[in-house]
């Protein structure tokens, strides 16, 4: 099948509404002595990749590790560092990724899939290049404090999102765009969300049976967060992947080319379907607070993360350069009149008021 042709976006302004409501983020009062040491581990393993000292700027710049901060404003420091560590590594890979072409890019994640088989099954791996260095000690950072469950979760996750991402440009390359039930199951796990958020347990250091994790509410009301993240992610990054040609595996792609609405209207059913996402993640949490596991210690701790990783995902998402442009500086605003630019997203004025959110 062809690929169809790149939709035109750029430089035509749309309303993006509030993304989150009733809740707002939280900040957590250890996050800048966080990023400083994140920071110091990230820089020597970006030196020996040979990037040049203004990528490496603009790269720290963006406090990629301050998404993870921010969706756990009480989560445990040294635990969330080790955490951010795992996050570098993906947004370095992500980088060098972007530079090649599409064969490169199949054979350079299927390389990811084989590191983590062998990160998983081994606890010694020689340092063969500066990538497998930086996860091979993000792997050891996370993984020496964790129970036997909770490595195993994120070792499902991490192999969960490899997987999708080689879906992912199987798909692009045959030109196919999803249906969208079809991309909201795909992109629960291409988003890399589940990675972090799956051992939410091992970062609030709470204590919990393996079969909590097994439960349905539970295992949707992850779910729910991941794709939550990934449809705000979407919206700010969908520009930035036109720009890449990787923009097939995004959901304005399946509303704006597939299914043929403008942008203002594809934009408007993405808000909703955010809307819907908050809605069914406070029911669930319901289910699971009133339900067999009412009363475990630590349960309302851990569903009161889940409810603010919400706010604190979009917050990032807004507020990070990843999107808004290499020295951006956030000037508050999470809604209003939006234009993509092939370097960057941009909302310059709020949204006028009487709009229907």
């Amino acid at each position: 099948m062809p690929v169809p042709p790149s939709p035109d976006v750029f430089g035509r302004p749309f309303v993006v509404p509030e993304l989150v409501t009733g809740i707002e983020p939280q900040f957590h009062p250890e996050t800048a002595d966080m990023e400083r040491k994140i920071d110091a581990w990230t820089r020597p393993y970006l030196e020996r990749m040979e990037f040049d000292e203004q990528t490496i700027a603009a790269f720290l710049a963006r406090r990629q590790p301050w998404w993870l901060i921010l969706i756990y404003p009480h989560g445990v420091p040294d635990r969330l560092v080790a955490m951010a560590r795992l996050i570098q590594f993906m947004c370095a890979f992500d980088d060098l990724t972007d530079r090649l072409d599409a064969e490169e890019v199949s054979e350079r994640t299927a390389s990811l899939a084989k590191r983590l088989v062998s990160l998983s099954s081994s606890s010694s791996i020689p340092d063969l290049d500066p990538l497998t260095g930086m996860l091979a000690d993000a792997w050891t950072s996370v993984t020496s404090d964790m129970t036997t469950g909770q490595k195993a979760r994120l070792t499902a996750a991490l192999k969960e999102f490899v997987e999708a991402e080689l879906r992912g440009i199987e798909m692009a390359d045959a030109g196919d765009i999803f249906r969208f039930e079809d991309y909201r199951r795909f992109r629960r796990f291409n988003v890399g969300t589940p990675v972090y958020v799956r051992v939410a347990d091992f970062v609030l250091g709470l204590s919990f049976p393996e079969e909590f994790f097994t439960d349905p509410d539970v295992v949707e009301a992850l779910a729910l967060v991941s794709e939550h993240t990934a449809f705000v992610n979407d919206l700010v990054s969908f520009g930035k992947e036109i720009a890449c040609g990787h923009w097939q595996t995004n959901a304005l792609a399946v509303w704006h080319v597939a299914e043929g609405l403008d942008l203002q209207a594809s934009v408007d059913q993405l808000a909703a379907h955010l809307r819907k996402l908050q809605q069914e993640l406070a029911l669930r949490s319901n289910r699971i607070r009133e339900g067999r596991w009412a009363g475990l210690e630590g349960l309302e701790s851990y569903l009161t993360e889940l409810s603010l990783m919400l706010p604190g995902d979009v917050l990032f998402e807004f507020a990070t350069s990843r999107y808004r442009g290499d020295g951006f500086i956030w000037d508050g605003i999470t809604s209003g009149i939006a234009t993509y630019h092939r370097s960057h997203f941009d909302i310059t004025s709020p949204a006028p008021s009487g709009m229907p959110w």
